[in-house]
């Protein structure tokens, strides 16, 4: 889905943490290497990136696994909720405290489960969200 989208946006840059967030990414970093970027388990780092993205104009798209709210919080709250930046992070494998963490974030839009046609609505509103998926 992401690709999809990536075709039809051109300031969408993918930003991988975990393990999970490589694999799923591997297609989109075959065709927009250049937009395309993997941090490996730096949470803050990954999220403090993503804001400094948004204030360029590109609209970056964490993939991360499932602890990436606890590990970064901080970071999505002072650099991308407080300044309400349009910043879309999926996790994979969610747990009621990533979700609880995620209702605490000032401006953050929480969906979960969605379908592939929901997700691109998500990417029509402007400001922080997060899918857990």
């Amino acid at each position: 889905m992401i690709l999809k989208l990536a075709n039809k946006y051109r300031n969408i840059v993918v930003l991988s943490s975990g393990t999970t967030g490589t694999q799923v990414c591997a297609e989109f970093a075959k065709f927009f290497p250049n937009r395309y970027f993997t941090f490996g388990e730096a949470e803050g780092n990954i999220a403090s990136s993503s804001a400094g993205f948004a204030l360029r104009g590109k609209m970056p798209v964490i993939v991360a696994d499932r602890d990436f709210l606890t590990g970064a919080f901080e970071q999505i709250r002072d650099d991308i909720c407080e300044s309400n930046l349009n910043v879309k992070i999926i996790i994979n494998g969610s747990n009621s405290e990533e979700k609880k963490l995620a209702d605490l974030l000032p401006n953050m839009k929480i969906y979960s489960e969605t379908g592939a046609d929901d997700l691109e609505n998500i990417f029509f509103e402007y400001g922080p969200a997060v899918v857990f998926v």
